[in-house]
């Protein structure tokens, strides 16, 4: 049998032969094959992730078991998978979910794609509270365009007293971060609300994080066609110089009524940790001090993160 796959960014058909009751390790070598030949980055895990995915096998399944055929049945899933990896969709939209810090995360188009990098903003929260707090007490933390709930959860999921508020203007993304949490047990510590950044929250938080959009509008057209393609546009588009998710932020945290120090933290862009800093510097309605700076294993700047008091 011949699995005929075309991609529509491409300009010819690709094959891929698949002969009736091939097994599991045979499909994988043909569609790592396809996938190297499309130059994909990571065509061997890519392959891997989708053949398991649409198999129902687990990865130690596959490498105990490589001789186990591919029924019928998941012949038809695979070739879609296959068709959509070709054409730019990233595995993860494909799967459902991504893997993120500890836990597993469902995401859909609604939903920003959780990087590695952004796990830095939670060993940054935890390695403040356990330098300056108490891990057992009962924080409330404030995630400013939570998406999936990946970094709230996630602290939560650290911080078994803390309550988690996340914030995001989109509904369908809010539906999501809500399945999160009810998967990973976490709902009762756990609410989400539609507002655009702090609009609808007020009161003091311990913490308030968030990674905003912070994409210059007039780059987006040229990203990578898994991010421009997949992520939604109002996840990326930070206004004309990237800055602007950061200046509403600040501005509206001048609007709660803290009566305690908290501590923000936010993910930026490569370059842009200066101008967030003097952001935070040059709001005169709030007093921001201690910024520090967060590196990722590149050696760029990650996060930004300060302490405030109204």
């Amino acid at each position: 049998m011949v699995l005929s796959v075309v991609s529509k960014n491409k300009s010819m058909t690709q094959n891929i032969a698949i002969p009736a009751q091939a097994s599991l390790g045979a499909v994988y070598e043909n569609i790592t094959a396809l996938f190297e030949a499309a130059d994909l980055d990571t065509p061997k895990l890519d392959a891997r992730i989708l053949l398991c995915h649409a198999c129902d096998v687990t990865h130690e399944q596959f490498i105990m078991y490589p001789d186990n055929r591919v029924v019928n049945e998941d012949r038809a899933r695979l070739t879609d998978y296959i068709h959509r990896r070709l054409d730019g969709e990233p595995v993860s939209k494909i799967i459902g979910y991504r893997d993120f810090w500890k836990d597993r995360f469902r995401i859909g188009l609604e939903t920003l794609d959780p990087r590695p990098d952004t796990e830095i903003l939670i060993e940054h929260i935890l390695d403040h509270i356990t330098e300056h707090k108490n891990v057992n007490a009962a924080l409330r933390i404030l995630d400013l365009g939570t998406g999936s709930g990946c970094i709230l959860l996630s602290l939560l999921g650290e911080l078994e007293n803390a309550l988690g508020f996340g914030a995001d203007i989109s509904m369908q993304a809010l539906e999501i971060a809500h399945s999160n949490a009810r998967i990973l047990g976490l709902s009762e510590r756990a609410q989400f609300i539609k507002s655009h950044w702090l609009e609808c929250f007020c009161g003091d938080y311990d913490i308030i994080v968030s990674n905003p959009p912070y994409i210059p509008c007039r780059v987006i057209k040229s990203l990578m066609a898994e991010v421009k393609d997949y992520d939604p546009h109002i996840a990326l588009d930070g206004g004309e110089d990237g800055l602007q998710s950061y200046r509403h932020i600040v501005e509206q945290i001048a609007n709660l009524s803290n009566s305690k120090e908290g501590f923000l933290v936010f993910e930026v862009g490569l370059g842009q940790a200066r101008a967030v800093r003097t952001i935070l510097e040059n709001h005169i309605s709030q007093k921001y001090h201690s910024v520090k700076y967060q590196y990722d294993l590149n050696g760029y700047v990650r996060c930004v993160s300060a302490h405030f008091r109204q």
